[in-house]
């Protein structure tokens, strides 16, 4: 099952800016819901307002077809 979106309060690791962005815990491919590299990268990944810098977030991203 894919995760609902919830609010989380993250660190960035290059400056230390404290905001606030939203996270997906899981996406589960298998489900047959169409997802695109680009929404999957905003899933996986966090942009500091400050710094510009980008990390990853946890996640957990599951697809049972060896072709995805």
């Amino acid at each position: 099952m894919t995760s609902p979106i919830v609010d989380i309060e993250v660190e960035c690791p290059a400056c230390g800016e404290r905001f606030v962005t939203w996270h997906r815990g899981s996406v589960n491919l298998s489900l047959g819901e169409k997802w695109t590299k680009k929404e999957l990268d905003e899933v996986q990944f966090a942009n500091c307002p400050r710094c510009n810098g980008r990390f990853e977030k946890d996640l957990l991203i599951a697809a049972f077809d060896p072709s995805l």
